[in-house]
């Protein structure tokens, strides 16, 4: 078994990380906060996240002497792991001393709510894209051992094939959330009302933050509505709003509530989860194809996670919205 180097990774988003097996290509992590840089794509030419596909190789497998040779040369995992740290490392620093975001959630929260939702919406969909580029790169990886485990005869072809699906379909998934990032990125500038050259500016700097606000400690409570829900003697002018009202609050709960459960139920657990694969791998109770499914596991959770609390935020700003106009109602004038 190969070596295993640990390696401290960014913290992309709500998790505690988790360490680099040697043979690993792309961080596998989290913490309460969200992690890595996405460069803003604007400023350059669109690149499809599937350009650097590798197609599926169909290896065949080599005489008991080649294979032995094979391996010799391969004891490049390492080497091949340390350099992935390297640009690991680097990636880390850029994001470390990036300057504050122009648009970020203190803006956010004084714009117009057409202005925010669409905010709200460049945010979490350029998250999403992070993490599947990922998670991309991670499929990558366990493609490319499986290739080579596949030339030396230690899986066979329908388990090299698994593995190389798996890219495959996470590729997919890179160039579906690239292109909802980019498409929701240029709904926040024809929100903003940028013109192209204002447009162009604003992407060549760090512009909207790499991470959603946290969840809110509390929610706000029911008591909100009171005295906004009822029109003493003119209810009759605005039969709906009280309950547009409060439909609108238990959204805004609900949305609440779920996120609240991925952030404190379901993402500890998978750190529990990717700490135990660890463990097993490291004690050689499980293989690398083990402990990188198991990763692929925490990013489905991540990304459902940012999904929640974009979905929090966005009934958090129409709740707010609706009950600003409903105190400002006047049904004399």
């Amino acid at each position: 078994m190969s070596e295993l180097i640990l390696e401290n990774s960014v913290k992309p988003i709500f998790y505690k990380p988790l360490a680099l097996a040697a043979f690993l290509l792309a961080n596998m992590t989290a913490n309460a906060s969200m992690a890595q840089t996405p460069t803003p794509s604007n400023a350059s030419p669109y690149t499809s996240p599937t350009a650097e596909y590798t197609p599926f190789v169909d290896e065949k497998v080599k005489p008991w002497k080649e294979a032995n040779d094979a391996v010799g040369k391969m004891g490049g995992w390492r080497e091949y792991a340390k350099e992935a740290i390297v640009q690991t490392s680097t990636a880390e620093s850029a994001s470390a001393h990036s300057a504050k975001p122009i648009y970020n959630a203190e803006w956010a929260a004084k714009a117009p709510l057409p202005v925010r939702l669409a905010w709200l919406e460049a945010v979490s969909k350029q998250a999403l894209a992070e993490q599947a580029k990922q998670s991309q790169h991670t499929a990558q990886t366990s493609s490319e051992l499986a290739r080579r485990m596949r030339s030396v005869g230690n899986v066979t072809r329908l388990q090299q094939a698994t593995q190389h699906l798996m890219y495959a379909e996470a590729s997919a998934l890179a160039l579906k959330t690239a292109h909802e990032a980019a498409d929701a990125r240029e709904h926040f500038i024809r929100a903003l009302g940028l013109n192209e050259e204002s447009a162009k500016t604003l992407f060549k700097s760090n512009s909207l933050p790499i991470v959603l606000p946290e969840l809110p400690v509390q929610a706000m409570p029911e008591s909100v509505l009171v005295g906004v829900v009822r029109i003493p003697r003119y209810e009759r002018y605005a039969s709906s709003a009280p309950s547009e009202l409060r439909n609108s609050y238990a959204a805004y709960r609900h949305a609440y509530d779920l996120a609240k459960h991925h952030r404190d139920a379901i993402l500890p657990l998978h750190t529990i989860m990717a700490e135990e694969a660890l463990l097993r791998y490291n004690g050689m109770f499980i293989g690398t194809q083990e402990l990188l499914a198991q990763s692929r596991e925490e990013r489905k959770a991540v990304m459902e996670s940012i999904s929640a609390l974009q979905q929090f935020w966005q009934a958090e700003a129409v709740f707010q919205d609706m009950l600003l106009k409903q105190q400002r109602a006047n049904p004399f004038e």
